[in-house]
């Protein structure tokens, strides 16, 4: 009584690394043969998408990747065992990465790009909306996103936007690149309760608590239940594909008819795994999430357990976040030098209460 209660909660899509998806049609019309396994190797196509004509209409329109949302560039700073903005145990001991060594080399790295024009200069003040009208009119031909986000069974999927605007457009996913020291991996939350679960309010009664969970329950050990609540009737909101897969009947599949009829993920919770998710997914569906499975995780925000909260953080994480996210951009645009501004940049950290938050961090990780 009179406390807020979360029930954490999980599934394939959480365990499980963002991508990158190239245009394949593009990779075709410049002769590239195979998706890049190395860093060196992303740079050379993504030169080729900038100035190689890769859409073939006679114009320079084209960048190689984009980089905004809070995905930012996936694959590039693993490629160098970081994410940028986050806190990671490293040999017994808390580091803030965008501190780092190879943050620097990273930054230097995507200037580098930048003054190339291979990245989409309006990386900086694009939303996920604006990024994916580019992607669907062909503006850029590296993509991230959830693998969730390319499978056709998903609402608003990236790939039937490609294909609605581009019949002829093909997509390729590819697995995580290695870097300059053979580090690699896809982004992706290290767990955490702020999204993935559900909230009993502090003044739900204990009737509630107990007839709202098990419902949950009753999703979570009958599967036929959970088809019903998940996906609608059969007939109506879906059929079965030749290979007795779930196949969505596309009408029916909007955010307006799951919110008036009370289907998907919001009415009905329930712990999958990919073995689940196999059950109800055409295969057309699967390579996303077979490329995100060979990936390694690479964590971004608070990347280890904690005992308890760091109200350092709490109070000084958003000025600290500021000041990173401004030398980011500003590094990255060429709007600073970034050798020369380096040392400034690390007092204005500390100054933000940087040391603090790390000392915090010492004392409540779990190691």
């Amino acid at each position: 009584k009179d406390k807020v209660y979360y029930v954490p909660s999980s599934n394939y899509s959480k365990v499980q690394t963002y991508i990158m998806a190239a245009r394949k049609d593009w990779m075709d019309n410049l002769g590239i043969t195979k998706a890049p396994e190395t860093l060196d190797e992303f740079y050379d196509m993504l030169k080729k998408f900038t100035y190689d004509d890769p859409d073939g209409n006679g114009e320079d329109d084209t960048y190689g990747i984009h980089g905004g949302t809070w995905m930012g560039f996936n694959y590039v700073p693993a490629a160098y065992g970081i994410q940028p903005n986050s806190y990671y145990l490293v040999d017994g001991k808390i580091v803030y990465t965008s501190t780092t060594e190879e943050y620097k080399e990273l930054l230097k790295t995507l200037n580098k790009w930048f003054k190339e024009k291979l990245i989409d200069p309006e990386f900086v003040t694009d939303d996920r909306d604006v990024q994916r009208k580019k992607w669907a009119e062909g503006r850029f031909g590296v993509l991230v996103d959830h693998p969730w986000w390319f499978a056709k069974s998903t609402s608003g999927n990236l790939t039937d936007m490609l294909a609605q605007a581009n019949p002829n457009a093909e997509v390729i996913y590819f697995e995580a690149f290695e870097g300059p020291d053979g580090k690699s991996g896809g982004i992706q939350s290290y767990p955490n309760l702020h999204a993935d679960g559900f909230c009993f309010g502090r003044n739900t009664s204990d009737e509630k608590v107990e007839r709202i969970m098990a419902i949950m329950e009753s999703f979570a050990v009958d599967w036929d239940w959970y088809v019903e609540c998940y996906f609608g009737e059969k007939g109506k909101h879906y059929n079965l594909d030749k290979d007795g897969k779930i196949e969505l009947i596309p009408e029916m599949n909007t955010p307006e008819i799951h919110a008036e009829e009370g289907l998907s993920g919001y009415f009905a919770e329930s712990p999958l795994d990919l073995d689940d998710y196999k059950k109800f997914t055409a295969i057309a569906d699967l390579p996303p999430y077979q490329i995100a499975e060979k990936n390694k995780m690479s964590y971004t925000g608070v990347a280890f357990p904690v005992s308890g909260v760091n109200e350092a953080e709490k109070t000084k994480g958003t000025d600290i976040t500021t000041i990173a996210q401004e030398f980011y951009y500003n590094a990255i645009t060429g709007n600073v030098d970034i050798d020369a501004e380096w040392d400034n940049y690390i007092k204005r950290l500390n100054e933000a209460g940087l040391q603090e938050v790390l000392a915090e961090f010492e004392r409540i990780a779990i190691k």
